[in-house]
Order: structure tokens, then C-alpha cells, then sequence
């Protein structure tokens, strides 16, 4: 009886590790955002002669009620004749979202804008085609 309880919880826990998320509950959490197209942030995500801009800092809230919140902070200097011109603005998303297995749909309140995420243990990785409107696509991983 001993071994089969063993054999038992041992399967359900390979069963529940290859599984994946299924629940909103499952994956509900504040996570940080952790790098940027596998770059630790800050991460650059353009620089021409005169300006840069680099990703600091962001969060991904995913609520018990089916909402997500996700901000990117990120940090724009610019050469000037008085010396550089640093903004540091954030960007801010929400809206529902759904979780089927392993991945996440986050859906914009901005029409036309989706986020496609995969969930792999506390890290969720995002997608995001139009970085701020008009950017490269950038690949986000964010981390309980």
C-alpha cells in the first residue's frame, strides 16, 4: 500500500508540473518585469546619434476578477545644445484577460491591441507587436 501512494503522488505531481496553468488562480500574481528580448533591464531598445531609449522597469498585474494591469517604465535622453534631455515616462495598459494551459491573452481597452503571453512556472513571457504605438515588436518576461 506504501508504494502505491508513493507511485501515486509521485505521477500526480509529474501530472501537475507538465500541466501548465489552468486557472485564473493559478497564475493571479503581481510579476516584475525581469529583461526585455532576453536582455536584463534596463534594457536599450533603440539608440540613433542623438537619443536613446531604454526600458527600465514594469509590472504585470493579473487580478482574481480577469483583469490585468501591465506598466513599462522607460527612460528617453536626448542630445541637445543645453545638455541631454532625459524623460522618463511610463506606459500603462488594461483590460481582461483569459488563460487556456500554458498561455495568457491579454486583451487591450485600446482597440486593435492584444498581448499573447506564455506562462512557463513564475515567468510570463509577452509579446507586444507595437511597442507604444508605433515601435519594434519587443519581447517582455515578467517574474513573480
Amino acid at each position: 500500500m506504501r508504494k502505491c501512494l508513493c507511485l501515486t503522488a509521485t505521477l500526480l505531481v509529474a501530472a501537475g508540473c507538465s500541466g501548465g496553468p489552468v486557472s485564473v488562480a493559478d497564475v493571479s500574481a503581481t510579476y516584475n518585469l525581469v529583461s526585455v528580448d532576453d536582455v536584463p533591464v534596463p534594457a536599450t531598445i533603440y539608440t540613433t546619434a542623438d537619443s536613446t531609449a531604454e526600458i527600465t522597469g514594469g509590472q504585470l498585474s493579473l487580478l482574481t476578477n480577469e483583469q490585468y494591469t501591465i506598466t513599462i517604465d522607460y527612460r528617453v535622453t536626448v542630445d541637445g545644445p543645453g545638455g541631454p534631455d532625459v524623460q522618463t515616462p511610463q506606459y500603462l495598459d488594461l483590460g481582461p484577460y483569459a488563460v487556456d494551459g500554458d498561455f495568457v491573452l491579454l486583451r487591450s481597452t485600446t482597440p486593435g491591441l492584444t498581448y499573447a503571453g506564455l506562462i512557463e512556472g513564475s515567468t510570463i513571457t509577452i509579446e507586444i507587436t507595437r511597442a507604444f504605438g508605433t515601435g519594434p515588436r519587443l519581447v517582455l518576461a515578467y517574474r513573480r
